[in-house]
């Protein structure tokens, strides 16, 4: 399936009808059991780059993949694979003026719409993070797109921006 296609579609539909989509969580929503499959394969997804897990992440990414950093640059899914197993992508925080290592990815502000076997999750992601030594631009927000296939859930697409004014609590 085209990944750009996907997006545009998914993207379009959001905003020629916001209500199309819904935030599940209600009881009784039909899009529950989507939700909730999609929030273990997004936990698992982030096991992953946590664990540097090549094959959880080949299993996750869809072979189109098409990842885009806050700057724009975009990634295949090998290139995305290839900068988290081999490190070039550091998650840090600053603490009594030393840099640390983040082990944990922090959810923040988490949202799932459910589109039928299609699902975009938002976040805020508050963390700082090294690519090639140089910083990404934080804090951001992002959304990853899923499409369910063959009976499983993968994700399509994944994109960040720079949140242009840091929310309440941000360094």
């Amino acid at each position: 399936m085209n990944t750009q296609r996907i997006t545009i579609v998914l993207l379009a539909t959001a905003l020629m009808n916001p209500a199309a989509g819904q935030v599940v969580g209600q009881t009784g929503n039909p899009s529950q059991s989507n939700k909730e499959e999609v929030v273990n394969v997004e936990d698992a997804r982030i096991r992953a780059h946590q664990n540097k897990d090549q094959a959880g992440m080949e299993r996750i990414y869809a072979d189109d993949l098409v990842w885009t950093f806050p700057t724009g640059e975009r990634f295949t899914k090998s290139q995305f694979i290839d900068i988290i197993v081999n490190q070039k992508l550091k998650p840090f925080v600053v603490s009594d003026g030393k840099v640390q290592a983040v082990t944990t990815i922090k959810q923040e502000d988490r949202h799932f719409y459910v589109f039928g076997n299609t699902v975009i999750v938002t976040r805020y992601a508050s963390m700082k993070e090294l690519f090639n030594g140089k910083p990404l631009p934080h804090p951001r927000r992002f959304f990853n797109v899923y499409v369910k296939e063959d009976g499983r859930w993968q994700l399509v697409t994944h994109h960040s921006a720079p949140v242009a004014t840091p929310q309440p609590g941000d360094q």
